[in-house]
């Protein structure tokens, strides 16, 4: 199996158990078709009997006792079913042996039986799960198990089975399809010429049709005990000989050839009869009844009903029907379940579907081409597809295609206009195509369109509903505008309206604005002088606490130096164990094996150095505070200063030893803290001790790291705070606001990890339950940074509050002195209409500049709106035309190879494999040097102007539009090249060598250059096909993105001959506006130079070089030597002659022709 059998396997059980199939019938199943497969592997030896008969032996017992355990009958009643025959006469029922053919041919016989009951076991099962009302002929599934049309490298007796119910089904297919497409558009009338389709009913009748069809006539043959194959074949040869459809092979040969619509097949007719002979004898059918397991009972019924019959159940209508009763041939029961089948479909309302296997390893995302275009070309569909095309396949009734569309109609729907008239008033507007015919037809009640016209109306109709879109938006906004303006007018009108009542007020207000500001002034002055009496307190306070803070600190340091030699005095009365003890008194005069002179200083490389440590994810969640907690027997975590009484951890009281050891520790870390006399040796054994003494017990270790940790926690001067005093100390410090709602913890975790972290000593703070645990160093950095933080912010206070005085001080003082001039000079009245006109005016100007504002900004916003619109539109047009172009690009690259091409070309690529030309690409090199006699920048026409391509096409091209085409054309550009048939075939030839030159893709090499050089040649061969050859290459480079290749081919033809006088100031036209920049000069430079020498060709296509120029877009050099030795570079053309080449180099040494 492969990789996917698991899932298969999978997929298929649980299959099973949503059609509700048990357990014990999926078993039963499976023991079917493991039998099914033990039985393949059953072979015979020949045996020797008496009486000079020959007979068989199982050879492998082993696989017949595992097909009989499996399906539950009698292992050596299996045995004699595949080995003997049983002859009924007269009652008696006579045992005689098979032959080994015979004996395989029951062993097939028996397998595909029991598969074949299995398979419509399991249909009739599926039915009666899903047809819950039961089963009857309104609805039911007919399977035809075949796989297509086949065609092997050698065929039988199957493959014409098949072969023979896929003609009929392409037959049912056709009149199915093909009719009532028709009888559709005869019944709304629409100009349309029949459809004409291959006709398959002569290989039909050549097959069953009665008497001597090709099934009938193996039938009979089967039927006569001495016939054979070779009888067989040669009454096919004596009735079909004549027949168009029927194949002889030319040199006798045991098979015979059937022309069916996929193609022709060969038929070998070695097996045909004892294939079709193939029938189960009624003792394996009774041995199958005889089962004990119910799958196999039930599937062996129909079998053993079939058996008992003998006959076929119909025999009208042109069905088989054996003479005698008998029992029917593969063939005849073949037909009739295939006659029922088309029987069945005839009353139904069928929809066809063809499948196809893309590869066949079961890969996910790939075509295998070949098989995919094998599977199309046998089901008939590459012609279905193409008399599809020529269809209409969109169909829209009236009304609805005129709702869908009505948009598009030039104006106003009149009212009272059939639909049938509106809907042609809308399909007129399109443009119309007249190489392929009219893209849609009016029915009796129908619109019948093509799929590009419907994909035109869809994009068009598109469109139309973005731009009403538009305009509704652009009205909608206009009328708010307006509302909005007429809302503020009113407003403006009312402002007024209060502004006038306020006229007589005016008087009192400006003169109790004028004593206010003086009263204002006053209270300034009051309050500057309240601000200066703050700011000296405030000074001083700061002052008093530096202070106070510095007395402080020196008590502290006082403090900490005096119980420093305090402790450092009482340390040496703490007595020391006496093994310690004993070890101090042999230190003097020890000297060590190792000394500080064995170790040295490594200055190289140093190979694995350690890896930083990686600390785990969740250390944040265990502070030693939560192990104090929970482990520590009644001490608190803290410095001591004096010897403990009892243990740590309740562990290590457990035992009077440990104990006494722990107390005992404990005093060896304060004399090694604290004593400043312990040094080298002494030094080193007190280490060397307390790390024996935790080696020595193990229920010390956890209280010696606890006693040093004790030892270390807030070992220096540890300042403790409250978080809540903490935080209203130092909120200054946290990064912005504080948030509300937050625990002082957090607040105070958010304000310390500000600071700096110190790694070597441990962290400076910690926080406990219901205080922080400052060293020093940390709370002198806070109070620093308080005093900054308070220092600036009084800076900036003041700053401001000063820049606040000044101006509020100088607005009061400009304002009293326009109060007392106004009111000291006597203009009360000019005064109150100044102000009062004034401040309309203000009004006025600001609503009118706020209204231009709105107006502007909306204008800009339309504006920017509408563009970025065009923007959308123009990318959607962009993608869709890069999708429409990569799909037909791709459509056309799988089918560019299937255009035919010439038998000389063919004759010619068929020679290159091998082909070493005489020059290669090492026989040109690059010219570094200088070159005689550059090439003149073209001079164009000054009337070139005049000279459209358009104005060629409407005069000289036969019926067909300017445009890229994607399929081979079946008329030629013009008039001319259509006159003989030579050119015109030539043209058509012409015209598919030219996409396969630009939409080829592989075609690299020597085969490229050898189709230019074909087309080249027949351009200079024909002089009547030059202009249709430029004429093809011009409509290839239209609107088309890929045009590389079509200016090179065009390069290459006006290096050899010249269009015709009245094509070349057109073509010359048309290269200047529409070639790119890398081919615009040579190409004008050719067709300019190319004028001069007409009506003269070459006899040659391009060289080597000139080919390989124009791919490098770049210019020819030839090298020339005189008499004298001397060699001069010289630039060259298509259309340079030897003379002009000698002339250039001659000119290049200064040598004058006479």
């Amino acid at each position: 199996g492969h990789a996917g059998s698991g899932a298969d396997w999978g997929a298929l059980t649980r299959a099973m158990q949503v059609l509700g199939v048990g357990e014990s019938e999926q078993e039963g199943i499976i023991k079917v078709l493991a039998a099914v497969l033990h039985l393949g592997n059953v072979y015979f030896h020949r045996r020797q009997l008496r009486h000079g008969q020959e007979g068989v032996e199982i050879g492998s017992d082993v696989e017949i006792k595992w097909a009989a355990h499996l399906l539950q009958i009698s292992a050596n009643g299996l045995q004699r079913a595949l080995t003997t025959r049983i002859t009924e006469a007269r009652a008696e029922r006579v045992h005689s042996p098979l032959s080994i053919d015979q004996a395989l041919d029951a062993r097939d016989a028996f397998a595909k039986a029991l598969y074949s009951a299995l398979f419509n076991w399991l249909v009739t099962r599926v039915n009666s799960i899903v047809q819950r009302g039961g089963l009857h002929d309104a609805a039911r599934i007919s399977l035809l198990d075949i796989f297509g049309f086949e065609n092997l490298a050698e065929n039988s007796f199957e493959q014409l089975c098949i072969n023979f119910a896929s003609e009929s089904l392409q037959l049912y297919f056709n009149k199915h399809v093909f009719k009532l497409e028709q009888q559709e558009y005869a019944r709304e009338r629409l100009e349309w010429t029949n459809l004409t389709w291959m006709d398959n009913t002569p290989v039909i009748h050549l097959l069953g049709k009665k008497p001597v069809g090709i099934l009938h006539l193996l039938d009979d043959e089967s039927n006569f005990p001495k016939a054979s194959d070779s009888s067989f074949l040669e009454k096919c040869h004596y009735n079909h000989a004549l027949n168009e459809n029927y194949c002889r092979p030319r040199v006798g040969g045991r098979e015979f050839g059937i022309r069916h619509f996929a193609g022709q097949v060969w038929y070998s007719v070695d097996g045909f009869l004892d294939k079709n002979r193939d029938a189960l004898r009624p003792e394996i059918v009774e041995l199958l009844a005889s089962s004990k397991e119910p799958l196999v009972c039930a599937i062996a019924k129909p079998l053993l009903t079939q058996a008992q019959t003998k006959t076929l159940p119909r025999g009208t209508n042109g069905r088989f029907v054996t003479m005698k009763p008998r029992t029917p041939t593969v063939a005849a029961r073949f037909s009739d379940s295939l006659q029922q089948l088309l029987e069945s479909m005839t009353k139904c309302n069928p929809w066809f579907v063809r499948c196809i296997k893309p590869n066949s390893d079961k890969t996910p995302m790939r075509f295998d081409m070949p098989v995919v275009l094998e599977q199309l070309r046998y089901s008939g569909m590459l012609d279905t597809i193409r008399i599809r095309q020529s269809g209409y396949p969109v169909r829209m009734k009236f009304q609805y295609f005129v709702e869908r569309y009505r948009y598009l109609y030039p104006g106003k729907l009149p009212r009272g206009v059939p639909y049938r008239d509106l809907c042609r008033g809308i399909l007129e507007q399109r443009p119309i195509n007249l190489t392929a015919g009219p893209d849609y037809q009016l029915g009796a009640t129908r619109v019948f369109l093509r799929e590009g016209l419907e994909r035109q109306l869809e994009i068009a109709r598109a469109d139309c509903l973005r731009d009403s879109a538009l305009v509704i938006q652009k009205h909608m906004r206009g009328y708010l505008a307006r509302k909005n303006y007429r809302q503020k007018k009113r407003a403006a009108i009312i402002l007024q309206k209060h502004w006038r009542g306020y006229k007589q007020r005016s008087d009192y207000s400006i003169l109790k604005k004028g004593i206010t500001r003086v009263q204002a002034l006053y209270r300034g002055k009051l309050e500057r002088k309240r601000y200066a009496a703050k700011k000296a307190e405030l000074k001083r306070r700061l002052e008093a606490e530096r202070l106070a803070q510095e007395r402080a600190k020196q008590r502290a340091a006082r403090e900490k130096a005096e119980s420093q030699r305090v402790q450092r005095s009482t340390v040496h009365h703490l007595e020391i164990p006496a093994e310690l003890a004993f070890i101090f008194s042999k230190l003097e005069g020890y000297t060590p094996p190792h000394t500080e002179r064995n170790l040295v200083k490594v200055v190289g490389g140093i190979s694995g150095h350690p890896p930083n440590p990686n600390l785990p994810s969740d250390l944040h969640q265990y502070e030693f505070t939560k192990f104090t907690s929970v482990y520590f027997k009644g001490a608190d975590l803290g410095l001591k200063r004096e010897p403990i009484s009892t243990p740590f951890l309740s562990k290590a009281a457990a035992r009077d030893q440990d104990f006494q050891d722990a107390i005992a520790l404990f005093k060896l870390i304060l004399r090694w803290s604290n004593d400043a006399q312990l040094a080298g040796p002494r030094e080193r054994a007190l280490a060397d001790y307390v790390v024996h003494k935790g080696l020595n017990s193990r229920s010390l270790r956890d209280e010696l790291f606890v006693q040093l940790v004790n030892q270390s926690w807030r070992n220096d001067n540890t300042v403790r705070m409250k978080f809540q005093y903490f935080v209203e100390r130092y909120r200054y410090l946290y990064p912005g606001k504080l948030p509300r709602g937050v625990p002082y913890r957090d607040l105070c975790r958010g304000i310390l990890e500000q600071r700096p972290i110190n790694l070597t000593a441990g962290p400076d703070y910690q926080l406990g339950a219901t205080r922080v645990f400052l060293r020093e160093g940390l709370e002198r950095q806070l109070e620093i940074a308080r005093a900054d933080c308070l220092r600036d912010s009084a800076l900036v206070i003041q700053k401001h509050m000063r820049g606040y005085l000044a101006r509020k001080n100088y607005r009061q003082k400009k304002r009293a002195a326009i109060i007392l001039q106004k009111h000291w000079r006597g203009y009360k009245q000019r005064s109150d209409y100044s102000i009062l006109k004034k401040g309309i005016t203000r009004v006025q100007a600001l609503y009118r500049g706020k209204l231009e504002r709105k107006r502007y900004a909306a204008k800009k916003a339309e504006l920017k709106r509408r563009l970025e619109a065009e923007r959308l539109a123009q990318e959607r047009a962009k993608q869709r035309a890069a999708r429409e172009k990569a799909e037909s690009q791709r459509v056309q690259r799988s089918t560019v190879h299937h255009l035919e091409i010439p038998a000389e070309l063919a004759f010619i690529f068929s020679k290159l494999e091998g082909y070493t030309p005489p020059h290669t690409e090492r026989n040109l090199v690059k010219v570094v040097g200088g070159i005689s006699g550059h090439p003149p920048n073209p001079n164009l026409p000054s009337d070139l102007h005049q000279y459209e391509f358009t104005k060629f096409t409407s005069v000289y091209f036969k019926g067909a539009d300017l445009g890229l085409k994607r399929e081979p054309i079946s008329t030629p550009f013009l008039s001319k090249a259509a006159a003989r048939d030579q050119d015109f075939q030539d043209a058509i030839a012409l015209f598919k060598l030219i996409l396969r030159w630009s939409n080829d893709t592989q075609l690299a090499g020597p085969r490229e250059r050898a189709l230019a050089d074909y087309v080249v040649h027949k351009g200079l061969n024909s002089r009547s096909l030059r202009d249709e050859l430029f004429v093809q290459l011009v409509n290839q480079s239209w609107r088309n993105d890929n045009t590389e290749r079509i200016w090179q081919m065009m390069s290459h033809c006006l290096s050899c001959f010249q269009p015709s006088p009245a094509l070349n100031r057109y073509l010359l036209k048309y290269v200047t506006d529409h070639s790119p920049t890398v081919y615009k000069e040579m190409l004008q430079r050719k067709l300019l130079r190319g004028v001069q020498k007409a009506p003269h060709s070459r006899a040659l296509p391009p060289s080597l070089l000139e080919w390989r120029a124009t791919r490098q877009k770049s210019n020819m050099a030839l090298p020339l030597t005189m008499a004298d030795g001397n060699v001069s570079t010289v630039s060259v053309d298509s259309w340079t002659t030897c003379e002009e080449a000698a002339s250039i180099a001659v000119s290049s040494f200064e040598i004058s022709l006479v």
